[in-house]
């Protein structure tokens, strides 16, 4: 896949190449151009815009731009100036340590991950779910904590979810409603409070179960086995 810059939904090509979508001010849909232009060789990384038929793309500003001197031990928004964000041309090398069996030119630019000044969603109107699949490790606990505090203190975002025991958890059991109280002190602990499972799952309940909750941002903490259950769950929600 290195340097393709391939769409699934050619409408949008189209679109970002005709110039109808054309907001300049608008950095991520800035870089979604930037990621199908002819000259871009870091490895594309799909977006939702790819699979909706836009007829404008949003233009949300990241809660966290602002220029405050200082931030609030609990987080807070406006704290972020401009040059914190990531760069439009941003990427990391893989592998990062090079020699005679591998030499730069044979490297992959992989996309940067961090926050961007402008979010396709409204955080307001953000449903997030949160699911631990796979081998226990240290620290699940610590991320499903950081979570929830960065959405709840940093994007304002109302309504979080945990799903107990791996992807089973989207049909089989309730939904675990999390917020900073119930978090508080979790990253002490060992395992995770959601529970964990390998395999063993229905993606199209999965698929229904997250629709029927207006989920939009799902956070998976699993082993690399288990994001070909993602991969493959995602290509079905896409398609319904």
């Amino acid at each position: 896949v290195h340097g393709d810059s391939s769409l699934d939904n050619e409408s949008l090509r189209l679109k970002l190449e005709t110039g109808l979508l054309k907001d300049t001010s608008n950095k991520l849909l800035n870089e979604l151009k930037f990621l199908i232009s002819p000259t871009c060789d870091i490895v594309r990384v799909p977006h939702i815009a790819d699979h909706l038929d836009l007829k404008d793309f949003p233009n949300i500003l990241s809660p966290w731009l602002g220029d405050s001197k200082m931030r609030s031990v609990s987080g807070g928004e406006g704290f972020l100036p401009e040059d914190s964000f990531v760069d439009i041309h941003s990427f990391i090398i893989n592998p990062a340590i090079f020699g005679p069996r591998c030499t730069i030119d044979q490297a992959q630019k992989l996309l940067r991950a961090g926050p961007r000044r402008n979010i396709f969603f409204r955080p307001s109107e953000v449903r997030a779910a949160i699911v631990t699949c796979g081998g226990l490790c240290p620290g699940l606990n610590a991320v499903i904590r950081e979570l929830v505090l960065c959405l709840h203190f940093n994007y304002r975002v109302k309504e979080i979810y945990g799903i107990k025991y791996g992807y089973k958890g989207f049909y089989a059991f309730d939904w675990i409603e999390l917020d900073v109280e119930k978090t508080s002190g979790i990253h002490q602990l060992g395992g995770t409070i959601l529970g964990s499972s390998r395999g063993g799952f229905d993606a199209g309940k999965i698929v229904d179960a997250l629709a029927k909750k207006n989920i939009c941002l799902l956070y998976t903490s699993d082993a690399a086995d288990d994001l070909l259950c993602v991969d493959l769950g995602c290509r079905r929600f896409i398609k319904k």
